[in-house]
């Protein structure tokens, strides 16, 4: 009773249709630190009933089952859609009851980060915020992408969710066996011995790297000055000295993969091909984030969460593509396909429209897909 009539109050004395005009006049950043804390707090409330109840003991007869993941994540994605309420409300009143469009995705890309708490991932639940709070920030500034970004959302988190739900539980085959005192999975063991390869074999490639991001930094920080003549000014001069480091990004990836040698992918061992994919466009990150983060400090105040955005589409796809070639050859890879696909993904990331940030995610998600299936021929 007492919150109906608080309800009934907070009714008579906002005027709702001025607030949401107003927060759907808000900078993109706002609106996805505002989805974040939401869905945070919403995690961290259920967290504990999602681990008895969507992952506890009692569906261990349905986990044993032949269900797919795709079939297995409607019923999880429905059940973490019920408690991602508060979130659904919130965005009823920040883009209007009619926007459903808007409402489903910021109540689905909630689903992820209760599932990982409830599962006990808090790494890897803050690593599926830190996405989502871009998707928000895209729907943000420019509304015609959230429909979009939705289907996208469904078709990538249905079989996501089935998956978490059928191995995050204890028992469910995914979680580490602790040994010696630590414990850690297969993608960061095979990222941890290729970094560690490059470390003790390569390391003028790693030195090379971190003065190139010195570059990095020091461009886009100069090129701050033109921002008066042209707004999107520090945004090119990101965006085209990050691809410049694209080339020391594909020598490492396949020089950690040419001194495994023959450990490098063997068939004889249990790693799924999308596993071996994911180490390698890891790897590829560890070497362009130092560049990366350069230019992020470099263009601190003149670049904002929708360049950042852009930026971010570009390393996936760099990182993607870096691990596709490798994948595909791995002691040579082809150092002259790639510039032509840095030109395409900076044509693409350049783009006015919210599209061509878009589609160089798309790019990257094909990138990481070939990467997987030339692991796979290759095995064959």
């Amino acid at each position: 009773m007492a919150l109906l009539l608080v309800v009934v109050q907070l009714d008579v004395i906002v005027d709702w249709t001025a607030l949401g005009e107003g927060l759907r006049a808000l900078a993109p950043g706002p609106a996805a630190v505002a989805w974040a804390v939401l869905a945070c707090a919403g995690a961290l409330d259920s967290r504990r009933f999602v681990a008895a109840e969507l992952l506890g003991p009692r569906l261990d007869l349905v986990r044993r089952q032949p269900v797919s993941a795709s079939a297995a994540g409607v019923p999880t994605a429905l059940l973490l859609l019920i408690l991602g309420a508060p979130v659904a409300a919130v965005a009823a009143v920040w883009y209007g009851p009619s926007d459903t469009i808007a409402m489903a995705l910021w109540t689905l890309l909630g689903t992820g980060p209760a599932l990982l708490l409830g599962a006990g991932r808090p790494l890897a639940a803050i690593l599926v915020v830190g996405l989502a709070m871009s998707v928000v920030a895209i729907g943000q500034a420019w509304p015609a992408a959230r429909l979009p970004a939705l289907a996208a959302a469904v078709v990538g988190m249905l079989p996501l969710l089935g998956a978490g739900a059928m191995r995050l539980a204890p028992g469910g085959g995914t979680r580490a066996q602790r040994v010696g005192g630590r414990s850690t999975g297969v993608l960061t063991a095979l990222v941890r011995r290729d970094v560690l390869a490059l470390v003790r074999r390569e390391p003028g490639t790693l030195a090379a790297l971190g003065v190139v991001a010195l570059l990095v930094g020091l461009v886009v920080r100069v090129a701050r000055v033109n921002n008066a003549v042209h707004g999107m000014a520090s945004v090119c001069a990101a965006l085209l000295a990050l691809a410049a480091v694209g080339p020391f990004v594909l020598a490492g990836a396949g020089a950690a993969a040419r001194h495994a040698g023959r450990r490098f992918d063997p068939p004889e061992w249990p790693v799924l091909g999308r596993t071996r994919a994911l180490a390698l466009a890891a790897t590829a990150s560890v070497l362009l984030l130092p560049s990366w983060a350069a230019a992020a400090v470099g263009g601190a105040g003149a670049l904002g969460p929708v360049a950042h955005l852009r930026v971010a589409a570009l390393f996936a796809a760099m990182v993607t593509g870096a691990a596709c070639l490798v994948a595909v050859r791995p002691r040579r890879p082809d150092h002259g396909v790639y510039p032509w696909w840095l030109g395409a993904c900076l044509a693409l990331t350049m783009a006015g429209s919210a599209w061509g940030p878009l589609a160089a995610a798309g790019l990257a998600g094909a990138a990481l897909w070939g990467a997987r299936a030339a692991i796979v021929r290759r095995r064959r």
